[in-house]
């Protein structure tokens, strides 16, 4: 759907986050279209993003522009969809105008924002114009007028599902089972991811995850990049773990496509390139323990990467949060064959992986309701890293992630902690 199809539509704006607000902006703007009406509806968003089930009335709406965390699924959109009426968000909305223009779309479960930040690294470094948005940079709507860039879009699951235009070149960079309380399935949390690349020129895809390698089939247009594929050593790289050297390198082949060539720039652009907060973040030293902030890894699979760059050093995990309803087992398990890991578990995930871990034979870890609690639970006078990798999202304690990081620093600069 593009802006001007909205011309005479009455249209609801669902949430009113940086999308939300974003969206009010260009509705207002009448260069870009002429709704008859405007209204919007923002009560409950913490619940609907997590899954709660408060009814809307849509009665008198024609279209609705949904924040991202309003799932599609919801049975008063459902039936509107039924009924003729049209659910988009507003970065599909940016890709449709964007059809055919310079636009790189990346996603996967873990690893979009540092792909997709490295990739717009890399291509600054050769002198391309570019810009970086969506869940990551500017808001996706502030690059509408930047028809000569390049622009790197990182996109969640969410804004992939509605995508109905492609971005000529993608990035798959890891799937695995997450926010299942908004797409209702692992297989629907695939198939929406899939929507963004229905049509792109070519997708890199990282070949590394047997998973994701086998659901790529369904992609038209794929280029597999396994590890041997690397176009440039990657020994400068000043990212940790195996995994953001695939992330890394899914970057140099899609800048390195745009480009033409391996552009000369590239070798020390890698060595530039700043880490993102709040992943393998070193935040200072408690006690004998490093202090990493890596929030971000809400996924149990993430927090596994974690826990092997940190292989040869004691670990105190605090893990947990709001529970999505994704299987633990697996997790549970590989946590209870590390005896150099000590586990303190937060909130409803929490005790469910607690429950995994006890029950793959493993002593039943100590549980907690919130974050303070485990950071409570911490000994200062252990050696090694205290990891905050939760492998559950926030919801119900905090706001987002950057609640729960800003919190978990300023817990620990409450008890002492010192500067890296």
């Amino acid at each position: 759907m593009l802006f001007r199809d909205l011309d005479g539509k009455r249209v609801l704006v669902w949430g009113l986050g940086r999308e939300g607000r974003a969206a009010l902006g260009l509705l207002g703007d009448p260069q870009r279209c002429a709704p008859a009406s405007v209204n919007t509806v923002d009560d409950g968003a913490r619940e609907l993003a997590a899954g709660g089930r408060t009814p809307i009335d849509l009665a008198g709406v024609d279209v609705v522009i949904k924040s991202p965390g309003v799932s599609k699924y919801r049975p008063e959109l459902v039936d509107f969809v039924a009924r003729g009426g049209v659910v988009t968000g507003l970065t599909a909305m940016v890709l449709a105008e964007r059809e055919g223009l310079r636009t790189v779309g990346v996603t996967g479960t873990k690893g979009k924002s540092t792909t997709g930040s490295l990739t717009a690294h890399l291509l600054e470094a050769a002198g391309f114009p570019v810009e970086l948005a969506g869940n990551i940079g500017r808001p996706a709507v502030e690059i509408l007028d930047s028809p000569e860039a390049w622009v790197v879009l990182e996109c969640s699951s969410y804004q992939c599902a509605d995508a109905t235009v492609s971005p000529e070149i993608g990035i798959f960079t890891s799937i695995y089972e997450e926010h299942l309380d908004w797409h209702g399935s692992f297989e629907r949390y695939v198939a929406d991811k899939l929507c963004l690349f229905a049509s792109s020129d070519v997708v890199f895809v990282n070949g590394e995850q047997p998973a994701l390698a086998n659901i790529a089939q369904g992609i038209r247009r794929r280029q597999i990049v396994l590890d041997d594929d690397a176009l440039l050593p990657l020994d400068g790289l000043r990212l940790q773990g195996v995994h953001n050297r695939r992330n890394a390198s899914l970057a140099l082949h899609a800048a390195a496509m745009i480009v033409g060539d391996i552009h000369p720039a590239f070798a020390h652009a890698l060595t530039t390139y700043e880490p993102l907060e709040h992943r393998l973040h070193t935040l200072g030293w408690y006690g004998g323990m490093m202090v990493v902030d890596d929030v971000l890894a809400t996924a149990p699979e993430a927090v596994m990467h974690a826990l092997e760059v940190f292989a040869d050093r004691p670990v105190t995990l605090l893990v947990g949060g709001y529970d999505r309803e994704i299987d633990y087992r697996t997790f549970g398990a590989a946590l209870s064959l590390r005896p150099t890991v000590r586990v303190i578990a937060m909130g409803p995930a929490g005790r469910r992986v607690a429950d995994e871990i006890e029950r793959a034979g493993s002593q039943r870890p100590l549980t907690v309701d919130t974050l303070p609690e485990a950071v409570d639970a911490v000994d200062p006078s252990e050696q090694g890293v205290l990891l905050l990798s939760p492998g559950a999202t926030s919801y119900g304690e905090f706001a987002d992630y950057r609640a729960r990081s800003a919190a978990f620093r300023a817990l620990l600069e409450q008890r002492g902690m010192t500067q890296p």
